[in-house]
C-alpha cells in the first residue's frame, strides 16, 4: 500500500468517527494505526500508541460533536513514508477548522504518527481586505 492511500483511508476514518453514533470504528483501528502510533494536535502530543485512540477521540466527540471532514488537498511525497493533508473539520459544537495533518508511514501497511495543526479563522474577510488597504 502506498502512503496516499493510506491517507485516503484515514481521512475517511476520521470521517467515519464523526458521524458515527456508536463506537464501531474501533475495529478500524489495528487495520489502520500501529502499534506505537502517535498523535500531536498543535505541537501536543495526544496519543502515544495505539490504544489510546478510540479514547482520544471519545473525549473530542464529546466536547466538538458529530463532524464532517471535506477533504482539500492531498499531497503525498515522493518519500513514500510522508503525505500532508488539508481538510476542513465542521464540527457540531465547535464551528469549523482548517487542518493541516502530515501523516507518517515507515512500512505503507500502517500510520506511525499523524501531526495535525488545528486553526479556526472568525474575521471578517471584507473588514480584513478594508484595514490592509488604507
Amino acid at each position: 500500500m502506498t502512503i496516499a492511500n493510506l491517507a485516503k483511508q484515514y481521512n475517511a476514518f476520521q470521517h467515519k468517527v464523526g458521524k458515527s453514533l456508536d463506537d464501531s470504528f474501533k475495529q478500524e483501528i489495528p487495520i489502520l494505526f500501529a502499534e506505537n502510533f502517535k498523535k500531536l494536535v498543535n505541537g501536543v502530543e495526544l496519543v502515544s500508541d495505539r490504544s489510546a485512540i478510540s479514547k482520544q477521540l471519545a473525549d473530542v466527540k464529546l466536547i466538538a460533536g458529530c463532524w464532517v471532514v471535506e477533504l482539500k488537498e492531498h499531497l503525498p511525497c515522493i518519500d513514500n513514508i510522508h503525505c500532508t493533508l488539508r481538510y476542513y473539520l465542521i464540527t457540531k459544537n465547535l464551528g469549523s477548522f482548517d487542518v493541516i495533518a502530515i501523516l507518517k508511514s515507515h512500512d505503507g501497511n500502517l500510520l506511525d504518527e499523524v501531526n495535525e495543526i488545528y486553526y479556526q479563522m472568525d474575521m471578517d474577510v471584507d473588514n480584513i481586505e478594508h484595514h490592509t488597504s488604507n
